[in-house]
């Protein structure tokens, strides 16, 4: 079976395919890290690039009927800890990003959306007849494409989810998807006032709206 692509629909399958985590370092005990699933066999589990690939027993350990993974004293995993992480330090997280991919068969369906095209019934129909959909985009860094590896230049170089999002509607669809994306690294939600103009002009058929991150951290309640 081949690997599928970074926009297959996981709840799809009982195979995670790179899900990413990092290890966090505690004051006591091994570093660990926490999958979505319980996996029954793991994989692979190798760096964000795909350039190195880690070993059970060696660089790694499975805690038994759990979704925890810890570093063995020898590992070749960096970790992370929490003052590097509260300091936000991209490269230091991006260089420490290990990918699993792992057999699971606990809870797959809770995964699995209840109702084809979810709450955006006339987005999903302009898809169906191949209409075409603009999509206009409001958010901070993440929206913006920040810290994905393709806006840094580095291996895999995949683009922002912004990009893979009307990519991969484009290409499912056949229908024309234009995007229109007006996030600003920095933003917090009261930012997003003054992009309304903006909005209206794009006209577009659907709205993403992704603040968040820099109101918890820094902006004014």
């Amino acid at each position: 079976m081949s690997q599928p692509s970074l926009v297959d629909p996981f709840w799809l399958s009982d195979t995670m395919y790179g899900e990413t985590v990092v290890f966090g370092q505690k004051v006591d005990g091994p570093a660990e890290a926490q999958l979505l699933f319980t996996p029954d066999r793991v994989a692979r589990v190798s760096d964000a690039a795909g350039t190195t690939d880690y070993l059970e027993g060696i660089d790694y350990a499975l805690n038994a009927g759990t979704r925890r993974m810890s570093l063995t004293q020898a590992s070749r995993i960096g970790t992370i800890s929490e003052a590097e992480l509260a300091a936000g330090e991209v490269n230091s997280i991006r260089e420490r990003t290990v990918c699993v991919t792992y057999h699971h068969t606990s809870d797959a369906s809770a995964w699995r959306p209840s109702v084809e095209g979810g709450p955006l019934p006339l987005v999903s129909a302009r898809l169906r007849r191949k209409q075409g959909l603009t999509i206009c985009v409001l958010g901070d860094s993440i929206s913006e494409g920040y810290d994905s590896s393709g806006f840094h230049g580095v291996t895999p170089h995949a683009p922002g989810y912004t990009k893979l999002v009307a990519s991969t509607l484009e290409e499912q669809h056949g229908a024309r998807v234009t995007l229109d994306n007006l996030a600003v690294a920095g933003s917090t939600a009261a930012d997003g006032i003054w992009q309304a103009e903006r909005v209206r002009d794009a006209n577009p058929d659907l709205v993403i709206v992704a603040f968040g991150m820099n109101d918890a951290c820094y902006a004014e309640a």
